[in-house]
């Protein structure tokens, strides 16, 4: 039979509600793969995934090994998608991800996927031969593993295709910024004199030995910022958020982390490291634009975001922007 469509994932849902022993080799995984077992009540769930190439998600992995009566192996070169239970063997283009690219299930919607499924015995004879030869090749999944698959899955969450509704950052869905390394830094006052002379120093530096950098007129400093609070990887993006202490919001240029450039001077008065960390200015945020007209959208909708959430006066944190943006999903905002 082929199936197709929603009727993809549904056949395989009760495939497997009814199945006592089901073995999948199924190349890539992702968030939410385990809301595929709610009603698996069999004795025996085998499952082969690739965890070399960045396209299972190892939360997801993690999520499926608290399962009763679970084993799961990993092989680096698998590509198929099969699901082989006591009476079905179902074959198909889908994974329980988007084809390896580093997508979520919720972000799979308009994919066109296909497949069959068959009670046929010789078929399912032949499924289960095949199985076992990969099944005896594969090695088992270790926590090691899946800490070394986190950064690969990291890498290609963050260059997965944009799925997005239009070309500015503000009419993104959240599922689409998810693992996208875009932060807010909301801070509560503005560097102080001393922070901005040491700016001016690192730029005469600069001048002196690049003459001809274009990073001049586009630094900015972040004055005293716990390295907790701030996200210092060169590929972040940032949205700096002012939120002053009578509930002013303003929102300033979008930046990214220079850490070489990174220094402190002492505070004399409290005999005080202070950290300078130093930000380059950025004409969009990661793939998106993000225009005048975008940013004072931005105000509006962050600012009750930030009277629950935001730091407390004389502090500054980054906080994913897509747990912001889930916010207002889930809170109708």
């Amino acid at each position: 039979m082929l199936i197709h469509g929603t009727q993809y994932f549904d056949e395989l849902k009760d495939a497997l509600t009814k199945a006592k022993q089901a073995s999948l080799a199924v190349a890539f995984w992702g968030s939410g793969a385990a809301r595929l077992f709610n009603e698996w009540r069999g004795n025996s769930l085998r499952i082969i995934c690739n965890l070399a190439s960045g396209g299972t998600n190892p939360n997801a992995i993690r999520e499926l090994r608290k399962l009763a009566n679970i084993e799961i192996r990993h092989l680096s070169d698998l590509h198929a998608k099969l699901v082989l239970t006591d009476s079905r063997l179902i074959l198909g283009s889908a994974n329980v991800s988007a084809n390896g690219l580093g997508l979520e299930l919720d972000e799979m919607v308009g994919w066109r996927e296909a497949g069959i499924s068959t009670k046929d015995v010789t078929q399912r004879q032949s499924a289960s031969v095949w199985f076992e030869q990969q099944w005896q090749e594969a090695q088992l999944v270790t926590d090691a593993d899946l800490d070394a698959a986190s950064a690969v899955w990291q890498r290609r969450r963050q260059a997965r295709p944009r799925l997005n509704l239009g070309q500015s950052l503000i009419e993104q869905p959240p599922h689409v910024l998810r693992d996208r390394p875009i932060y807010l830094a909301v801070f509560r006052q503005y560097a102080s004199d001393r922070a901005r002379q040491e700016l001016e120093q690192v730029k005469q530096a600069i001048v002196e030995e690049q003459p001809e950098s274009r990073l001049l007129a586009r630094l900015e400093v972040f004055e005293g910022w716990d390295e907790r609070d701030l996200m210092a990887d060169p590929e972040s993006t940032l949205i700096q958020v002012y939120w002053g202490s009578r509930g002013r919001v303003l929102i300033h240029d979008v930046v990214r982390p220079v850490p070489e450039l990174q220094s402190f001077y002492i505070d004399q008065d409290e005999n005080e490291k202070i950290m300078l960390d130093f930000m380059v200015k950025q004409n969009a945020v990661g793939p998106w634009s993000f225009n005048r007209d975008d940013r004072l959208r931005l105000i509006e909708q962050v600012r009750p975001w930030l009277e629950l959430n935001g730091p407390e006066i004389g502090e500054g944190r980054c906080y994913p922007f897509y747990e912001f943006r889930q916010w207002e999903l889930d809170n109708h905002v």
